[in-house]
């Protein structure tokens, strides 16, 4: 249960939302039209009226609830140090949670293009060892011990998106059999070159591998296209966590990129 109804909250109650917000997004070097784009799932607003808005606990309810729920989703520890009466930890679950459970690193690496060598596997939480510079081409190598189909997640700056393992920018998903795959990859199975052109600081990516898609596949599929909704990554997260645990694996490596 919320520690606040926010189809109810009070002025008072929405302005000292705002102070969570605004510390997530320097946190997270969110700039406010990022921020509101994300939490008020893709719509495009006034960062600066609506910040003004929501700073005297003026903004609309409706937003109020859009946001609180992905603060709590993607920002928690940092809404509970900020105004702890306004959050309640919510109990095991969700897409966070299913990652804190059932990641493993060590299987996902690093594929640089200018020799195709791997860089140092860590340990966990592993963060590459060298940046990556922005424009530089990048893939990974992923050793999988199922056999099925893989899909991925790009996140950086609290933001969720799912991104092609193929040539193919509308195809969810590739199939991955036992073993070593470079991914992404084009169609004769060689490595397809990645480029982060824009954003610089630390990017996580997820690697989900499943024996049978069948069941995921239209909600997979789905996923492409804005960021993610809290919503949607928690509907992913409980059709993954009902599967039996050798039929999913997910993997992850964190890189950091430079200008």
């Amino acid at each position: 249960m919320d520690a606040v109804d926010w189809q109810k909250a009070t002025e008072e109650q929405r302005a000292r939302l705002y102070r969570v917000a605004k510390a997530v997004m320097d946190s997270a070097g969110l700039a406010p039209a990022e921020f509101y784009r994300a939490a008020l799932n893709g719509q495009i607003v006034d960062p600066v009226s609506t910040g003004g808005n929501f700073s005297r606990g003026k903004i609309a309810r409706r937003s109020a609830v859009m946001i609180h729920s992905w603060i709590e989703s993607n920002h928690l520890d940092i809404a509970l140090r900020v105004a702890p009466e306004l959050f309640t930890r919510p109990a095991r679950g969700g897409w966070l949670a299913l990652l804190e459970e059932r990641t493993r690193y060590g299987a996902l690496s690093l594929l640089r293009f200018s020799s195709l060598g791997l860089v140092r596997q860590a340990g966990r939480h592993p963060i590459d060892e060298r940046p990556v510079r922005l424009g530089e081409k990048f893939a990974f190598a992923l050793t999988s011990e199922i056999a099925g189909h893989a899909f991925a997640f790009q996140e950086v700056r609290g933001l969720w998106h799912l991104f092609s393992l193929s040539e193919d920018p509308a195809a969810a998903f590739v199939s991955c059999g036992h073993g070593r795959h470079e991914l992404p990859r084009k169609a004769d199975g060689s490595p397809l070159a990645l480029i982060e052109a824009d954003t610089d600081g630390l990017h996580s990516f997820v690697f989900v591998v499943v024996e049978d898609i069948d069941t995921l596949d239209d909600t997979v599929s789905g996923l492409r296209g804005l960021a993610l909704r809290p919503e949607q990554l928690g509907e992913l997260a409980t059709m993954l966590a009902a599967l039996d645990a050798g039929q999913y694996a997910i993997h992850r490596i964190n890189i950091q990129f430079v200008r």
